[in-house]
């Protein structure tokens, strides 16, 4: 445990971010699932409609990096487009 007054609030601070950081993940991991067991193409379009800006949110407060946000993307939108 750190001693010094600002290492003890800058354990606080890391703590709540990472709460943030890990509820943030998991909504976005909900909404990629969703995309991938829609009932049918119409839901999976709407879905990925709905995932896509989270995806770029996620990119723009660095929660994840940008190839893998393209990659999310790109992977989702073939598996949308593949669905007849």
């Amino acid at each position: 445990m750190p001693l010094i007054k600002s290492a003890i609030k800058e354990v606080r601070k890391n703590k709540k971010r990472r709460l943030r950081n890990l509820l943030a993940m998991n909504k976005l991991k909900l909404a990629i699932k969703q995309v991938r067991h829609a009932k049918n193409a119409s839901a999976a379009r709407e879905a990925l409609a709905k995932v896509q800006p989270m995806i770029d949110r996620a990119v723009s407060k660095k929660l994840i990096r940008h190839g893998t946000g393209s990659r999310y993307k790109s992977r989702l939108t073939k598996f949308v487009n593949s669905i007849k």
